[in-house]
């Protein structure tokens, strides 16, 4: 590396902090169309998207920063293998699919369906973990919002259409 600039893609490896700044520029990206995307919606509907796009933005922009900062602080970076450009594409897309299920089918079905078939299509094989996973995070979203602070979660497609 030359004062640690070089091309961003050096050949077969990646430096680890600059798959980093690649992940989090995606993530920062998401966040600013979700958010403006959740602003749309109604006040109590759109309370609940704000705020975890809004934390997920924050979030995202420090590890962009946590990102620079390794590229320009560290000559020896640890050099990931191969980037997994399946995985990474399969996050995105999946990503993609989440955010627009969440305006159709509702947060816990959309939930329900791509957290474990994310966690499968990443490589997770035990079965029966990915499933519990699942069940627990679509539990703690409704116990969160719901129960604990009184926040409506948007209606489920699912619930519409059983009960008219």
């Amino acid at each position: 590396m030359n004062n640690g600039i070089s091309f961003f893609f050096a050949g077969k490896y990646m430096n680890k902090a600059k798959v980093e700044l690649l992940s989090s520029t995606v993530v920062t990206i998401f966040s600013i169309f979700g958010l403006i995307e959740a602003w749309g919606y109604s006040a109590t509907s759109g309370f609940l998207p704000r705020i975890v796009l809004f934390i997920m933005l924050a979030l995202s922009l420090i590890w962009i920063a946590q990102s620079l900062r390794s590229i320009f602080k560290l000559k020896n970076q640890e050099k990931t293998t191969d980037f997994e450009w399946r995985k990474f594409f399969l996050i995105v897309s999946s990503s993609s699919l989440f955010v627009l299920g969440i305006s159709y089918l509702g947060v816990i079905t959309s939930s329900a369906i791509f957290t474990p078939l994310l966690a499968l299509g990443l490589g997770y094989r035990n079965v029966k973990n990915v499933i519990i996973a699942a069940v627990v995070f679509c539990t703690l979203i409704y116990v969160v919002f719901r129960v604990v602070l009184r926040i409506p979660l948007p209606p489920e497609a699912i619930s519409v259409l059983l009960m008219g």
